[in-house]
This record gives C-alpha cells, structure tokens and sequence, in this order.
C-alpha cells in the first residue's frame, strides 16, 4: 500500500484448515501480515469453486501471451515461481495479477485505486 507516499509491502498466506467433500466446503484461514503487523480471517468456499478455479488458472498458463499477458518470474519466499501477468481492473482499481500453477493460483497481485489514491502490493504465501 501507499501511504503518505510511501511503499508499504505486505504478505498474504492462504492456508486451508480443512476440507469436507460430503458438505461441498473448504474452510481456510487468510493471514494478512503488513508493516510488522498481522490480521487472520477464517472463511469457507464450495469445494467444486476449485474445479473451475484450477481449470482457468492452467488455461492462463497455458496460454499466457494469447490470453493478453506476458511470462515472468517471480520471487517469493519459496523461490522463484514462473508466472503468466496480466492486467487486472475492477472499477477504480488496476493493476496486475501474476498466474501460476500454484495452489490458489495467485502468486503476486500489485493494485492501485484511482479513488482512494492506495497502492497494494501482495505477495501471496500459499501452503497446504
């Protein structure tokens, strides 16, 4: 994030706490750490969201430059991770989004909002 001016880096480690095929559902916990401080979210997803999720994460990285991004590597704490980037927009906010075949298949999100001025860098952490 931006603030003040300044870059303020952070990390988000998804980690799922269980998974239950009879109830469709998989429950996880989100760790938000930024400027030394850490904020945890417990939530739950349908199980068959995963399905869809990985079959149009493996299409963008199969198909990275004709699905309008380009490949890139990039470092995380785990090591270097080749990734599809791509352009990313939702109202106010832009950005880019960096693909993998990794769990969740997110490996890097940079976004910035034109409204509130707040740029957010986030590198995320995935672990079983």
């Amino acid at each position: 994030m931006q603030a003040n001016g300044q870059t303020i880096s952070g990390e988000m480690n998804l980690q799922v706490q269980s998974i239950d095929p009879a109830t469709d559902s998989v429950a996880m916990q989100t760790i938000i750490n930024v400027a030394g401080q850490s904020r945890a979210e417990n939530s739950t997803a349908r199980l068959s969201e995963f399905s869809n999720l990985a079959s149009s994460v493996a299409y963008v990285v199969a198909n990275c430059a004709s699905s309008g991004g380009q490949t890139e590597v990039v470092a995380t704490a785990s090591g270097n991770i080749q990734a599809c980037k791509i352009s990313t927009r939702n109202g106010t906010q832009v950005g880019f989004a960096w693909i993998a075949d990794v769990k969740f298949g997110w490996v890097k999100q940079d976004i910035s909002d034109s409204a509130s001025g707040v740029r957010t860098i986030i590198l995320f952490r995935n672990q079983n």
